[in-house]
């Protein structure tokens, strides 16, 4: 029971870490897609004021 005790813990830490990773993988990504998207329209906002 000792050795099943343990590996049930090691598994769930590692899934625990790997769940927060992955989350702060996908924060990052959102937050880097955001800022490009954000980005790109306000510049052509700007190149269109500046035609007109």
């Amino acid at each position: 029971m000792d050795h099943t005790a343990d590996l049930l813990k090691a598994l769930t830490a590692l899934l625990s870490a790997v769940a927060a990773i992955a989350s702060l993988m996908q924060v990052i990504l959102q937050q880097r897609d955001a800022a490009r998207k954000r980005k790109k329209p306000k510049k052509k906002k700007t190149a269109q004021r500046r035609k007109r």
